[in-house]
């Protein structure tokens, strides 16, 4: 994987984007993260043990996210999401695979949480784990209150909005929350024009 790999991949990405709806603010989002990564090995002249392990793990992750909530709003044809989503997952594979490699980024104690999962080391696995189980939880749906009453103080909202005051929660899991809230007839979900809201129902009391 050299140079002209990840300045194509990054191009491609840029086209992918250009069809965003004007001024939406994921489509920078997604840029400027494309960027960073890019920038992250171009620093270490393209050479994955060179690069900053902790912040191009978290930054591929991000993109991901990103990747999923613009997929989400139906803006253009899935198969251009998944071939963004294959060249990165292409850029982590190589990457761990000569982080792994190196004896100075296995040594080091201080290696990020977010690459433990690749550590042959079976109690360094479980640890990614553990925290999803607890956060993504709502056995007594203290969450979707709290998503209700944001809705409430905040007004109408979309989900990439949402998304941003639950940082903790996947976009999967928050997405359920809210077809459950609408379910239950407490929010309303409505489309302006190619967006999605959501907002409190408003219940009409009878005298």
């Amino acid at each position: 994987m050299d140079k002209n790999y990840f300045i194509q991949l990054t191009l491609g990405l840029y086209r992918v984007t250009d069809i965003f709806p004007d001024k939406e603010p994921l489509k920078y989002k997604i840029r400027e993260k494309a960027n960073e990564i890019l920038a992250h090995f171009a620093g270490s002249n393209f050479d994955p043990a060179g690069a900053d392990s902790q912040k191009v793990i978290e930054d591929l992750n991000i993109l991901n996210v990103y990747f999923d909530v613009a997929q989400s709003q139906n803006w253009i044809d899935d198969r251009n999401f998944l071939v963004l989503k294959q060249g990165y997952a292409n850029i982590r594979e190589v990457f761990f695979q000569k982080i792994v490699a190196s004896p100075t980024i296995k040594d080091n104690k201080s290696e990020p949480k977010s690459m433990s999962y690749v550590s042959p080391k079976p109690r360094v696995q479980a640890k990614p784990r553990a925290p999803r189980q607890v956060i993504e939880e709502d056995n007594n749906g203290s969450r979707k209150e709290e998503v209700y009453s944001l809705l409430q103080n905040k007004g109408p909202m979309r989900l990439i909005q949402l998304v941003e005051h639950f940082p903790g929660i996947s976009l999967r899991t928050l997405r359920r929350d809210l077809v459950k809230l609408v379910k239950t007839s407490k929010v309303e979900r409505y489309d302006q024009g190619k967006l999605t809201y959501y907002k409190p129902k408003l219940l009409i009391k009878t005298i």
